[in-house]
């Protein structure tokens, strides 16, 4: 059972990589610093770690655009398994940047098949746009 559940997630990192084949980046603000006084006052610039998401396939619908990840592949990226774990660790991303366009997070969706996480559609809004 082990090799069926390796087998298909592969195969939905396959079908990203055939149906989008893009890149995405994750913005994600960086941790403190212990012991900086800037940063206990509260006057330290924001700072942010970039990590990049690829495959993944973008599709623009007429309500939201939707960035579609291999389960495996955002897990890994995350260092976190499952479905709320995934979710829960999507809510401290700052913005995804598709290209030039910067987006801001708006809801993790898992898909799963077997009880399982296969895919997760990371729904998003370009800077500016009303949400839905």
């Amino acid at each position: 059972m082990q090799g069926m559940d390796v087998a298909e997630r592969r195969a939905a990192r396959a079908m990203v990589q055939f149906v989008g084949g893009e890149a995405a980046r994750l913005e994600i603000p960086a941790p403190p610093v212990a012991d900086d006084d800037g940063e206990q006052l509260g006057l330290r610039a924001p700072e942010f770690t970039a990590k990049l998401l690829a495959p993944v396939a973008v599709r623009n619908t007429k309500d939201a655009t939707e960035v579609l990840v291999a389960a495996n592949v955002l897990e890994e990226l995350l260092g976190v398994r499952g479905c709320g774990a995934v979710a829960a660790a999507m809510t401290v991303v700052y913005v995804v940047v598709i290209g030039d366009v910067r987006y801001r997070m708006t809801a993790t969706e898992c898909v799963k098949a077997k009880g399982d996480a296969r895919l997760y559609r990371l729904l998003v809004a370009a800077n500016g746009a009303e949400v839905v």
